[in-house]
């Protein structure tokens, strides 16, 4: 700010700001002394605002001074509610991380300590137990070599004889240390801002169904030897992302870096550059995964009692 000149009292300070205000020069008056500074906020704004200034000194009862204070109080209070419109569409994603909120979403924390469990258990999905073999989508026979598994030829089969778990299970199978920490670390931002605004209920149904489906579609297309939250973190995702783009009073956040990260790995899973790399991803749970909580964010607003205003 840069100071253009004082008046003798706060009548006439008042006056001048409200009416530099009413012709969109902003300024600001405070008390110095016996006078009242005058600062102008904006410096391109500076030579007007100094003109201004000499001609209100010289007759500061002219009519177009006087007429101001309406004017500059109807400005004040729409400048006053985009900054609380704004403060409502804004969500502080660093806050998430606070134990406040985290005590809120006792699922993600559930989801998250179960995923941690499981990997030590498995020892990274390295050795399938008889327990743990009962969390892949389709049964796992070990055989003489640890890491060699058995497969059977219809992987829906334990499905159909009722043991529906398998098409959850697999979200808590973590191949590696790197894919767990991946994988939480989302899990735990985007999960914790979700299920303190949905409620538990709500966010666990959302989780299933994501699970079931992203789950259902990996294992028919690509295979059953498969698992990870990521599936999961991309419904999400996705979930968040098409809140903040097309349903603003919801208040959701995600920063275009985060947005850019998860669709270049996407990307780079499905054209194979992974692949040759030894990463080895369930491009079908991701894929299938972000549409599921795209379409879960989205199809609601299409309904004319939901669509935001």
């Amino acid at each position: 700010m840069r100071h253009i000149g004082s008046l003798p009292d706060q009548q006439l300070a008042q006056r001048f700001a409200d009416y530099l205000l009413s012709v969109g020069v902003s300024v600001q008056a405070e008390a110095q002394g016996e006078q009242w500074a005058v600062w102008v906020r904006d410096e391109d704004q500076l030579d007007r605002a100094v003109a201004e200034l000499d001609e209100f000194a010289a007759d500061p009862d002219q009519q177009k001074y006087q007429q101001a204070g309406a004017e500059a109080s109807r400005i004040r209070r729409e400048q006053q509610q985009w900054h609380a419109d704004a403060a409502r569409r804004t969500v502080n994603m660093s806050s998430r991380w606070g134990r406040p909120t985290a005590r809120k979403a006792p699922a993600t924390i559930v989801l998250i300590a179960v995923s941690v469990v499981t990997a030590m258990l498995s020892n990274f999905g390295g050795r399938i137990e008889p327990v743990l073999s009962q969390m892949f989508y389709a049964k796992i026979v070990p055989t003489d070599d640890a890491r060699s598994v058995l497969i059977p030829t219809d992987p829906h089969a334990n499905i159909r004889r009722g043991e529906l778990w398998r098409a959850v299970t697999p979200i808590f199978i973590h191949f590696g240390v790197i894919h767990l920490l991946f994988n939480m670390m989302w899990m735990y931002q985007l999960g914790v801002t979700i299920e303190s605004r949905t409620g538990t209920f709500k966010y666990v149904a959302m989780v299933l169904a994501i699970a079931v489906v992203s789950n259902v579609a990996q294992c028919a297309i690509s295979t059953p030897y498969s698992g990870g939250m990521s599936g999961v973190v991309y419904g999400l995702f996705g979930y968040v992302w098409i809140k903040m783009l097309f349903d603003p009073g919801s208040r959701y956040f995600i920063s275009p870096n985060a947005v850019l990260i998860m669709m270049v790995w996407l990307g780079l899973g499905i054209i194979g550059v992974l692949d040759h790399y030894g990463m080895h991803v369930g491009n079908w749970a991701h894929g299938v995964g972000l549409a599921v909580g795209a379409a879960i964010a989205y199809v609601p607003l299409m309904l004319p009692s939901s669509k935001p205003k």
